[in-house]
Order: C-alpha cells, then structure tokens, then sequence
C-alpha cells in the first residue's frame, strides 16, 4: 500500500509543508511527462500523493529537513510511492534530491496560460523559464503570487521577480498567468537564456537596484498590494540568496539536468 500525504477536505497537496524536488535524467522530457501524467483541470485541484510521484517523480521530504540540511543526496521516496507498472513507466528518470527545481516540467495543459513572447520580456525579470511579458496593467498578478509577481517598467506591467522552486509556488505563478486577460507571460525562458545572457543579466542588475530605489512604490501602490514590501524583498535577494540560484540555473542551463547538492557550480 502506497504512503499518502495526509490531507484534509478540499485540501490540495500542493498547499502542505513539503518540499517536491523533480529530477529527471535530463532537460527536454516535459513532453514524455505530459503524455503519462494525470489530467487536472486546475492547478490547485487535489491530487494525491501518488498522483504526483506518477507526474513528476517527486521526491517528498519535510521542508524543516530541506532547509537544515538533513535531507539525502540520494532517496528513493519517489519510488516507494509508485506501484510496480507506475515505476516501470518512470524507470528513465532519476529520483534524487537535487538543487534545482524544474517548474515547467508539470504544467501540462496549464501551458495554455503562457501565451507571451519573448521578444516583450519586460527587462525586470529574473533569469529562469517564467517571465512576464506584455501583460496588462490591472493588477492581479500579485492577488495569486505575492512573492514571485512585481509590477514595474514604463507601464507598471506585471514581472517576475523569483522563480517557483515548488509545486505550490508554481501553482500560484499558473493562477497569475491565468488571470492576465492578456496571457502575457511566458514559460519558454529555457529556449532563450543562456549562459552568457544570464552573466549579462547579473553584471547589469545595478539597473535593476537603482530603478528600484527611485521609485516611491508606497505612493505607487493605488490597491495595497504591499507593492513597496515586496519591491524591499526583491532588493534583498539581488543583494543575496539570488547569486546562488543564478549559479544553480546556470549549471542546469549548461549540462542539461540539476547539480547535486556536492557538486561545483560556475562562477556568475
């Protein structure tokens, strides 16, 4: 018998404190995932905690353990909760707890939601798939994912300022993109950064900082989003945790699957 998460009525996995890390063999087997995985017609629709082993190979531990260190290099939790024909269909990929998490790996039809082209990419955003791009300008990005979604550039559009590193962040990101009426953002940032881009980007954040400073987001703010406490955690993170995940980003963008925890990573 399988080991489920426990979950309470019309609570969805995505919301408990566990930390889901994919790890597939390589880059490029969204596709394969997509035609085993189960269908859902919202990103926060329940599934179980069998459902997401057989869409993504999650390896689930606390996220205290996550966070101390005291997780594996290696698990096989991803495997205990599939049946003998579920794990012989996920037999090609790798079930390791792994530095980077890919968000788009799952999105399935929830693609949909990411109609926005590259070429509109609002210089604001950070490195990695998800970014915004022409969105509209009414302000309910913030309303689904508070701390992935910003506002700003010559209109005030909606960007992304840190990429979902789980499940439930990148649900929340899906529920932003959905409710652009303009399906302005994009999950193709994969096919277009690159190494150098992503350097580029980094040696050029002073832009970023010194945008961010001259703006008074307080009088900005017409509908309390908490715009200017956010833009002060944005600040924050170029100044600190965000170096660690571009170099984490630039190993995946680089050798094509996530560097284990022991493993170098290149400079910025």
């Amino acid at each position: 018998m399988p080991t489920s998460v426990p979950t309470t009525p019309n609570t969805s996995p995505w919301q408990k404190p566990w930390a889901y890390h994919w790890s597939p063999a390589t880059r490029g087997s969204d596709e394969a995932v997509r035609r085993s995985a189960p269908s859902r017609s919202s990103p926060r629709s329940a599934l179980s905690a069998e459902e997401f082993a057989v869409q993504g190979n999650w390896v689930c531990l606390p996220l205290a353990d996550c966070i101390s260190g005291r997780a594996p290099t290696r698990s096989t939790a991803g495997v205990r909760r599939l049946d003998p024909h579920q794990r012989a269909r996920r037999s090609s990929y790798a079930r390791t707890v792994t530095l980077y998490f890919d968000p788009t790996v799952g999105l399935g039809k929830h693609r949909d939601a990411f109609r926005g082209r590259w070429a509109d990419r609002l210089w604001l955003n950070v490195p990695g798939p998800f970014y915004g791009g022409e969105t509209d300008t009414c302000w309910t990005g913030r309303l689904s994912a508070p701390q992935h979604v910003l506002y700003g550039g010559e209109y005030l559009t909606e960007y992304v300022y840190r990429q979902p590193r789980t499940p439930a962040e990148t649900a929340q990101l899906v529920e932003a993109a959905d409710q652009d009426p303009f399906l302005g953002y994009g999950c193709d940032g994969d096919v277009y950064w690159t190494p150098e881009a992503v350097r580029e980007w980094w040696r050029d954040r002073g832009r970023i900082t010194q945008y961010l400073s001259d703006q008074d987001w307080a009088e900005i703010d017409r509908a309390d989003q908490g715009i200017a406490a956010a833009v002060r955690s944005f600040e924050s993170y170029l100044a600190g945790g965000l170096a660690d995940d571009l170099r984490i980003y630039l190993y995946w963008l680089e050798e094509g699957n996530s560097p284990l925890p022991a493993e170098r990573l290149p400079e910025l």
